[in-house]
């Protein structure tokens, strides 16, 4: 009876009865029906650079020493003996064989008068670089090349070459034709030429012109390039280069056409040094219009979160002073960052709490002072209590790991995942625990699980977290929705097969991570600006639409972004590193647009950046400097990033988004303010924000016209901050007539209090 009641409690969550587990997927013209894909070799392999798999490869067969000789685009003899250029001592029945780029296929030359005779006359000079035979030679039998109109002897075949196939390095000379005379029969399997470097080459065929603005490759011309180019083609005849590749690139690099072409054709093609059996790779070739793999950003809706509300921080216990919180002062641990944050997110280790599944954490011991099950002197009631005392809401993501509980230990899945849910919820919840935690997160990165597995333990326990506590928001960990070939642990982390139907129903909000890395064409992985429309930030698009369709009008969490930067007198060396200046604007602009995506919290990873024992000077890597503050060798001193997010939250924080001015490459302007007035009961524009979209560097002001009727009060704008205060002012903008708007913008944003502008129709741009 107890158990029915409450279960009664449960909260009714509608989930989407049309489940579509890739909805977030944009699909590549690549992956459609009626997709033709045409290699220069080894055609049998062509389809894997259209599979959706960034682990498979097309090989290219090596064009030689041989392999060209099939290859009509690189065998400039081929068919020259069917086109009437080739003569022969016996007549020309049958010659077309000795052309015909086939090995396997012999034409007789016999002797005539005591003579045998075959000879090849081009029409035009052309280059040559090798030449190929093979051949049986029943005497000597002299090779001659016509070099500026005479004969030059390369070789003497004789039975010795019988059956093989000989290669000669004529050095790129002008060659008019050549011939093989003997005094006795010869018979030829082929002849051919190669006039330039081999050329490798893949073409993926869309089957009719689609608009293409954006193309991802992943390839490696191996280790014998000259060239590598991406070319594109409206009719397979005329082709362009769009980009020359770097040959040293193996990682996927997305590439953008703006404006956007009408193609139907996509080839990468790699030109090799002269080199036997060089071969060269390609992964996968994707194209799509100008919105690329994200698709098209969401329609604009009112956010029902305030700025201030949306912004927290991810911390860890005891804040990097390696000791709780209990002795900290003010300003230290979670009371230095609750000026700027409304929420914080804990890295909370169950090995911490618990031995392995199947134990219980034992959270009234702990309470009492004797630590869990598996440590005896934690306390996370203590910890908690005063990140709440600090005036943040807690977020708990249960940190688990395959090499700390491996698959094998989880003898019963779905009740170990339960009671691990249904222990946390009722210890630490609103409805029967000590409400020191509003939101739960099975999993942080849960990432080297199959899919399959993790979503069994995603089910039991959400399930235990929503029986334990119905008040508790119950998260899946962070997953993303654009590509469903990432499923090799530890980046197994597609949403598809781990967010399931059957776990939604106790999941009351959509979780991701998104850094907005953009891999240059050398291979280079860096961060770029927030509207960088190759960037990872722009998943967030994909999470959307996935939720859109599963999970209707639950909110999407981002619980990790943000940019490394240098600052706080610690440098940052590695290559996803950005300046201090440009990790303040990129985060504020993030944070406004992610408002403007709706969504409803953003927290910032990470709170500090890390100390010398887990990222020395000398071996930086990513996230080493993520920090709003400095680390433990310089007390946390706030860095600039810390100020610039404060001074734009002291001025709009309380403001919501509610409507797109403009949103394209001269500017983003949005407007904000509050849902309700007092009189009119609708949302009501207060602030106008507007910025260029481009990088931090790019100080350049432009005037962007815009029509708004309204009028401004004041301005400032968003600069980097050392401290923190009031904002500079700005010059009002100018406005002209009938409510024309002239707005100087550039990469920082521009703050403009305006008349208050009732909001009729959020989802209309302009």
């Amino acid at each position: 009876m107890a158990m029915f009641q409450v279960l009664v409690l449960l909260p009714i969550i509608l989930v989407a009865e049309c489940w579509d587990p890739d909805a977030g997927l944009v699909p590549s013209y690549t992956k459609l029906p009626g997709v033709s894909v045409h290699a220069s070799s080894d055609q049998n392999l062509a389809h894997l650079v259209v599979d959706g798999k960034d682990s498979t490869n097309w090989v290219s067969s090596g064009c030689l020493p041989e392999n060209y000789v099939s290859q009509k685009q690189l065998n400039i003899l081929m068919d020259s003996c069917s086109q009437g250029h080739c003569t022969s001592s016996s007549g020309t029945s049958g010659i077309n064989l000795a052309t015909d780029g086939n090995f396997q296929t012999q034409f007789g030359v016999k002797t005539v008068n005591g003579k045998s005779r075959f000879e090849v006359d081009l029409p035009t000079p052309l280059e040559m670089k090798f030449l190929s035979i093979k051949g049986v030679f029943r005497a000597d039998t002299q090779l001659e090349i016509l070099y500026h109109s005479q004969h030059k002897l390369i070789k003497t075949l004789n039975p010795s070459d019988d059956y093989k196939k000989e290669k000669f390095d004529i050095g790129g000379s002008l060659i008019s034709g050549f011939s093989l005379s003997s005094t006795a029969d010869i018979t030829i399997s082929e002849v051919a030429a190669l006039q330039k470097n081999c050329k490798d080459r893949v073409a993926v065929d869309f089957g009719q012109s689609k608009p293409v603005g954006t193309i991802r490759v992943r390839h490696w011309p191996g280790n014998g390039a000259a060239a590598s180019n991406l070319l594109t083609s409206s009719d397979g005849v005329t082709w362009e280069v769009l980009q020359k590749l770097d040959p040293q690139s193996v990682h996927a690099v997305e590439y953008k056409m703006n404006p956007p072409k009408m193609l139907r054709f996509v080839a990468v093609e790699h030109e090799l040094t002269y080199t036997d059996w060089a071969k060269s790779f390609i992964w996968e070739i994707d194209a799509w219009d100008e919105n690329g793999r994200w698709g098209a950003v969401p329609k604009p809706q009112v956010n029902s979160r305030s700025l201030q509300f949306m912004f927290g921080v991810n911390g860890i216990w005891g804040w990097g002073h390696r000791v709780d919180s209990s002795g900290f002062k003010q300003g230290e641990g979670a009371t230095l960052y609750d000026a700027i944050c409304s929420h914080a997110r804990n890295y909370h280790m169950l090995t911490w709490d618990i031995k392995g599944p199947g134990d219980r954490a034992n959270y009234e011991s702990m309470a009492q002072g004797h630590g869990t099950s598996a440590l005896s002197w934690v306390n996370w009631d203590k910890e908690y209590g005063l990140w709440k005392k600090a005036n943040l809401t807690v977020d708990a993501t249960l940190q688990f790991r395959k090499d700390h509980f491996p698959v094998s230990s989880w003898k019963n899945p779905d009740q170990d995942s339960y009671n691990i849910g249904l222990d946390f919820a009722r210890h630490f919840g609103s409805t029967v625990g000590n409400k020191l935690v509003n939101s739960v997160e099975v999993g942080n990165e849960p990432w080297d699980y199959t899919g399959p597995f993790y979503s069994q333990i995603l089910g039991g326990m959400a399930r235990g977290l929503k029986v334990g506590d119905p008040q508790m928001t119950v998260l899946a960990g962070a997953f993303q929705a654009h590509d469903k070939s990432s499923e090799t642990p530890p980046m197994a982390n597609y949403i598809g097969p781990r967010v399931t139907q059957s776990a939604a129903q106790y999941i009351d909000a959509v979780n991701g991570h998104y850094y907005n890395f953009i891999y240059q064409p050398s291979g280079v992985r860096t961060m770029s600006f927030p509207e960088d429309s190759r960037g990872e930030f722009n998943g967030v698009r994909n999470l959307i639409r996935w939720r859109d369709m599963n999970m209707p009008g639950k909110p999407v969490w981002i619980t990790e972004w943000g940019w490394d930067s240098e600052g706080a007198g610690q440098t940052c060396t590695y290559s996803e590193c950005v300046s201090e200046d440009a990790a303040c604007l990129y985060g504020i602009r993030g944070l406004l647009i992610l408002a403007r995506w709706g969504i409803e919290r953003a927290t910032w990873f990470f709170y500090a950046n890390l100390d010398q024992r887990e990222c020395p000077n000398g071996n930086q890597h990513i996230f080493c400097r993520s920090g709003l503050t400095g680390s433990s060798e310089v007390n946390f001193a706030k860095k600039k990033v810390f100020y610039t997010f404060q001074n734009l939250l002291n001025l709009i924080g309380n403001k919501h988004f509610l409507k797109v001015v403009k949103e394209d490459h001269d500017g983003y302007i949005y407007l904000f303010g509050d849902l309700r007035d007092k009189s009119a009961n609708k949302p009501v524009a207060t602030h106008l924000v507007g910025w260029r979209p481009v990088g931090a560097s790019d100080k350049a002001k432009k005037i962007v016209d815009v029509h708004l009727k309204s009028s401004p009060f004041k301005a400032w704008r968003i600069k980097t901050a050392s401290s923190a205060g009031s904002i500079a002012t700005d010059s009002l903008p100018t406005v002209h007539g009938d409510q024309q708007w002239q707005l100087p913008l550039n990469s920082e944003p521009l703050v403009v209090q305006i008349k208050d502008l009732h909001i009729v129709d959020p989802g209309l741009i302009g």
